[in-house]
């Protein structure tokens, strides 16, 4: 379809929207009412199997029936002059949940539970109904504001979904759809139901409060594995409430469907349990006096008193059978003691490797994001357009903040190319220090001694043909939540391979040190990585200290009253 083309003598396109694997999105206006719909026009390959038509045609209908206010309306379908079949949809003006998560650097923990309450309301009607979304992600979900209220979601492409092929068993991973948001029984062929898509809105709240998905990976093959095998990585989010991570991990991005809430209608109630106001939170902490509730303590006991034992000589071979068996029991302390300080010591390094691991994913996960937000500035179609211009023109594009807005300690760089060298147009902030450009959708990881920083790199493509310029992010890695991780087993750590040492924690005393690899990504990796860690000394416990000094002092003892005895040559009573 172009401009200008009509759709069964009743829409009229007015511009392409957007295209897909599933088919193409148009702006159109109907000729007599002059409503702008948006309607989707399925590929004509798509239609030649009739069960993918039927299974098409049936949902939706079923889509258009379901009258929810979170849910995109269908309001007509028919078929193209060439057979093909179409859906008329309200027209949304808003912005993708996607994008406005990499252009803020993620949400606020209330605005994000208030938009993934409203998912889960859309997704319970469409349950009700017997519809099971499965491919639900945060380009299906649009934020607008309608009727004087802010941050209205509308979930789309209900029913589409299951017109795509299923997965081979015999190549886990084969389903169509966006495999970070897919449950692990999609990727690996088993049944599916509606509990994937307590698993997808899981990976959507996910990726809303930390601006990065649990989990990704450039290979699919390994991006597969992980999902179905891995714990989600920590959230690092130091605004999250009590319990909130876990729900998350347990509960939404549990890998056996049985464990995920049974419905949608638990994952609202359990959504609103983190949705308490401040204030309300207080008042329950901070209780009057009189609201505590009383408890009695026991009387104290009344001290007995035991009868004197009657003294007497022990006989000389109960003596040294004494000391020897209190010489064993300081041994026996004393290997016990051994072992409880080996077994501290692994507890210890299991520790760092599993702190390596974290550091490594955060770095990882950090360096994707930066990469979707240069990818999603690059291609603007507005810079694309004024890449080829001066820079004035460019500066007063981003005048607003809503193209850019840079998190703490970010900086975006814009390039143009100019013969054949990149020079810079515009930056943001423009007191920051310059960006040195990386070619291409390269990743530069350094360290200053003071901070991480990631910096990545995406082309800008002229308006016509050819790359006209370049996009670089330059941003911060926050370690703070994962250097407290570290300070609760560790008194000193720095990071090393990366140019300056940079000093994760440090705290007085002295201890063994250790050299803990960092496991970076090979595309991120510029040499080897470490953390040079020293740890306390393991603790020992005093009571079996103490233990093994009475036993052999006590043994000691004996043996000296042993040998008095024999020199005296008497025996006792």
């Amino acid at each position: 379809m172009k401009t200008g083309d009509v759709v069964e003598g009743r829409y009229r396109i007015v511009r392409t929207l957007g295209t897909g694997s599933m088919g193409a999105v148009y702006l159109a206006e109907h000729v007599l009412l002059k409503r702008r719909v948006a309607i989707k026009i399925v590929r004509p390959e798509m239609v030649k199997d009739s069960s993918v038509l039927d299974v098409f045609m049936a949902e939706a209908r079923a889509a258009g029936t379901l009258g929810h206010a979170n849910i995109v309306e269908c309001t007509d379908i028919g078929f193209t002059g060439a057979q093909v079949p179409y859906l008329v949809l309200e027209y949304l003006e808003g912005v993708v949940l996607t994008d406005e998560i990499y252009r803020l650097g993620g949400l606020p923990v209330r605005r994000a539970l208030k938009i993934a309450d409203q998912i889960a309301a859309a997704l319970g009607a469409a349950h009700s109904a017997g519809l099971v979304h499965r491919n639900l992600t945060s380009d299906a979900v649009f934020v607008l504001d309608q009727h004087d209220v802010r941050d209205l979601v509308k979930v789309i492409d209900f029913g589409v979904a299951r017109c795509f092929p299923p997965a081979d068993p015999a190549r886990p991973g084969s389903v169509a759809g966006t495999p970070e948001f897919l449950a692990p029984e999609q990727l690996t062929g088993r049944a599916v139901d509606h509990r994937a898509d307590v698993y997808a809105l899981g990976v959507i709240l996910y990726e809303m409060l930390t601006a990065r998905r649990p989990f990704s990976d450039d290979d699919r093959g390994s991006l597969v594995h992980r999902v179905v095998n891995e714990r989600p990585p920590p959230l690092l989010c130091p605004d999250a409430p009590s319990g909130l991570e876990d729900m998350i991990a347990l509960r939404m991005l549990a890998k056996a469907p049985e464990r995920r809430f049974a419905s949608m209608a638990e994952v609202q109630a359990a959504l609103a349990g983190f949705m308490v106001t401040p204030s309300a939170e207080m008042a329950a902490v901070h209780r009057a006096p009189s609201d505590l509730p009383v408890v009695e303590m026991p009387l104290p006991a009344e001290a007995i008193a035991l009868p004197t034992l009657a003294s007497r000589r022990a006989p000389r071979m109960v003596l040294l059978f004494a000391a020897v068996v209190s010489a064993a029991g300081g041994a026996g302390a004393m290997y016990v003691e051994n072992q409880t300080r080996a077994a501290a010591e692994q507890a210890i390094a299991a520790a760092l490797d599993g702190d390596a691991e974290k550091l490594a994913g955060l770095i990882d996960a950090e360096a994707r994001a930066a990469h979707l937000r240069a990818d999603g500035v690059a291609a603007m179609s507005m810079l694309r357009t004024a890449i080829d211009t001066d820079a004035a023109t460019i500066k007063d594009m981003f005048g607003s903040d809503f193209l850019f807005s840079p998190r703490p300690g970010e900086v975006l760089e814009v390039f143009q190319v100019q013969d054949a060298r990149p020079v810079s147009m515009l930056r943001i902030p423009e007191a920051a220090a310059a960006i040195v450009p990386v070619g291409g959708n390269q990743t530069r990881i350094t360290s200053d001694g003071a901070r991480i920083t990631v910096v990545v790199g995406a082309p800008v493509a002229r308006q016509k043909a050819g790359v006209g310029g370049a996009v670089a992010i330059a941003m911060p890695i926050d370690l703070a939540p994962l250097a407290r991780r570290i300070a609760e087993h560790a008194r000193a750590a720095s990071l090393i391979g990366l140019g300056a040492p940079l000093t994760v924690i440090h705290t007085t005393g002295n201890g063994p040190s250790l050299m803990v690899p960092v496991p970076l990504a090979p595309d991120l990796r510029p040499g080897e990585v470490s953390l040079a860690v020293m740890v306390p000394p393991p603790p020992g416990r005093p009571e079996l200290r103490a233990a093994r000094l009475g036993c052999w002092a006590l043994g000691g003892v004996l043996l000296a009253l042993f040998i008095a005895n024999l020199l005296r040559g008497r025996k006792p009573e």
